[in-house]
């Protein structure tokens, strides 16, 4: 009884050993670190292990996906090849492999990252103010990542404003004479070349407005003596 129930176990192990070795495995795959939009991109899912005949389909962000213009599927008799064209924004994502078989399924799931040089969204232009007026310079980028947007002023005074993410206005109240000049505008986020914007601001009623200044301090020292 004993030697019976041995060896019905031993053919049970034998049986699970056997078939485990018919079970579908894909090999791990994956996408380039770094692909800029607009370039093509290719991956490949290749079965290791399996019985024919092995059924292939695939998965973007956990929904099917068909072969269309921008993107094609081939799958062959062991291996299949996601293509993608040229690569847009909305390719980024996790692409899942699925491979099936008589005998059961595997997954192997990677992701693409995107990657996109900064461009303009809203590029700043020249400005002609008055002496005490205000002002504000719009100055917008996108690209992936998010670029920082940063200002500074390239004559005239020690003017530094502070960088923010994809949008940066740039405001300034109650100009004065010292205001005028050249500023620029400067997007990056590492990505191919930093954007560049030098726009100028032209004060107007500056010489009034030294004027004023000058006789008020000439007015201030006659009162104190």
């Amino acid at each position: 009884m004993e030697d019976s129930t041995s060896i019905s176990l031993i053919l049970l192990i034998s049986l699970k050993l056997l078939a485990s070795q018919n079970l579908p495995k894909i090999q791990p795959f994956y996408f380039p670190k770094q692909v800029i939009l607009g370039q093509k991109v290719s991956t490949i899912c290749t079965a290791i292990a399996g019985d024919p005949p092995l059924e292939f389909s695939w998965l973007k962000d956990s929904r099917e996906i068909q072969s269309k213009d921008e993107l094609s599927i081939q799958s062959y008799k062991d291996y299949s090849v996601l293509l993608i064209e040229s690569v847009q924004d909305q390719s980024a994502g996790n692409y899942t492999c699925i491979l099936k078989t008589s005998m059961g399924v595997d997954k192997f799931t990677a992701n693409l990252d995107v990657r996109a040089p900064a461009r303009w969204i809203k590029e700043p232009e020249d400005k002609h103010v008055t002496v005490g007026s205000s002002v504000a310079l719009e100055c917008e980028a996108t690209g992936l990542p998010l670029p920082t947007v940063s200002w500074r002023k390239i004559d005239g005074g020690l003017f530094q404003e502070d960088s923010k993410i994809g949008k940066n206005d740039l405001s300034i109240e109650n100009i004065k004479a010292i205001d005028e000049g050249k500023y620029v505008c400067e997007a990056k986020n590492g990505i191919g070349d930093q954007l560049s914007k030098i726009i100028t601001i032209i004060v107007r009623g500056k010489k009034i407005y030294l004027f004023k200044i000058l006789y008020d301090t000439i007015l201030i020292n006659n009162v104190k003596q």
